[in-house]
């Protein structure tokens, strides 16, 4: 590394902090610049032979945005300039810290960057590391951003946060859906993850959570592949299918369908609880001309959008099917469990996966899911307590995404 490029710094008001710095430095930022990409709008101070640059965040969903919500303003990170970025991503792997993205990416002053996760604690601080390198051979720089200080007991108590939620969050997987509410939650505001990489390195507890219920409820006789086997190969075909469409074609637009999808479904679920309630129907047959578009769309749904989907997958078990609820859960979780692992393969792929993280949230899940599948298969009434917190599960995430409330 040169040399010290940049200090940046997260404000809440780019117009009042650029008035600030400017009293403070004797002279005016010398241009202002949106990176859309990142949802960040930035300053920049010339302090010498380095910079001061100032972030603020364009949406509630920005990094910046939520940096400061959680720490408030201050420093964001510091930044190195570095002579040739791949050879020094090669470099910081080697040391082993994680780097996020396998390429660089265009950021601000159009240079391509990269990030490194802050999972390498030091005495007082974790560490988040960007790179990016500037087009026609200019210098790269690597940027370090410091999050909050970290302790034995602030790691046992974070990491205990972690493990309690995934837990939970593998108990509402195994009997309703929707419980990556939770972990995607604990992923990005208590282990400091991006979005993308949250998403990436949630999906490792979804298998391993599915992986043991699903075996629990073969054990116990929940689980007959035989009958089951073609409802399955169809979800699953379609979504491989969605998945590789999502890497693709952004699927943001179609997001909104789905708050209007769960009011749909809360009253499909309350209308004529009984049909919740009643035990498989062994012998009933459903059209193939009814089985394979449904199967193939639902399992695509799960792919491409994945929000909601154990919901929808139940409702289309129960009443389509006819199965009962926790025969519709034992489906569901080997069904989950197999398209998660293809998932798995390509967030690795494209390096958006902390596996230490990962594994951390993936010891609760699993245990949430095996202690649920085992009661669950066992208790008489099991049928009656996963309709009732499906509907509880499905009344919650109505009012979340209608923005009655945050969590």
């Amino acid at each position: 590394m040169k040399r010290l490029e940049h200090i940046g710094i997260a404000v809440k008001d780019l117009q009042a902090s650029n008035e600030l710095f400017a009293r403070l430095l004797g002279k005016k930022h010398y241009k202002i610049e949106e990176v859309a990409s990142e949802n960040v709008l930035t300053s920049f101070f010339k302090t010498g032979q380095s910079k001061v640059e100032l972030l603020e965040g364009t949406s509630p969903d920005s990094a910046i945005s939520k940096f400061v919500e959680k720490r408030g303003e201050g420093i964001h990170h510091i930044a190195f300039e570095v002579e040739d970025i791949r050879a020094e991503m090669q470099r910081l792997e080697k040391e082993g810290f994680t780097i996020l993205n396998k390429e660089p990416k265009r950021g601000a002053d159009n240079k391509l960057v990269c990030f490194i996760h802050p999972n390498q604690p030091t005495e007082c601080w974790s560490s988040c590391a960007k790179v990016y390198e500037p087009p026609g051979g200019w210098p790269v720089v690597l940027r370090l951003r410091y999050s909050q200080p970290t302790n034995q007991s602030c790691n046992l108590l974070i990491y205990l946060i972690a493990i309690i939620g995934s837990f939970i969050a593998g108990c509402i997987n195994t009997l309703a859906g929707n419980g990556s509410a939770i972990t995607l939650t604990i992923l990005t505001e208590v282990l400091g993850l991006p979005p993308n990489v949250a998403n990436g390195t949630n999906r490792i507890g979804i298998a391993t959570q599915g992986g043991a219920s699903s075996w629990v409820f073969f054990r116990n006789g929940m689980l007959d592949l035989r009958r089951d086997k073609l409802l399955i190969m169809l979800t699953i075909a379609g979504a491989i299918a969605g998945v590789w469409v999502a890497t693709e074609v952004s699927n943001e637009q179609f997001k909104t369908v789905f708050s209007y999808l769960l009011v749909v479904m809360l009253f499909v679920i309350l209308v004529k609880p009984s049909r919740w309630l009643r035990e498989t129907d062994a012998s009933y047959t459903p059209s193939l001309w009814i089985t394979v578009p449904a199967f193939l769309a639902l399992g695509f749904y799960g792919g491409f959008i994945q929000m909601g989907m154990g919901i929808f997958f139940l409702v289309v078990m129960v009443l389509g099917a006819r199965y009962s609820i926790m025969h519709a859960n034992a489906v569901k979780s080997v069904v989950v469990t197999i398209y998660t692992l293809v998932v798995i393969v390509i967030f690795q792929y494209k390096g958006l996966i902390d596996w230490e993280m990962g594994l951390l949230m993936a010891i609760g899940q699993t245990a949430g899911g095996w202690l649920t599948a085992l009661y669950g298969s066992k208790y008489k009434n099991a049928n009656v307590w996963a309709h009732r917190l499906l509907i509880v599960i499905v009344v919650v995430a109505i009012l979340k995404l209608f923005g009655v409330f945050e969590w």
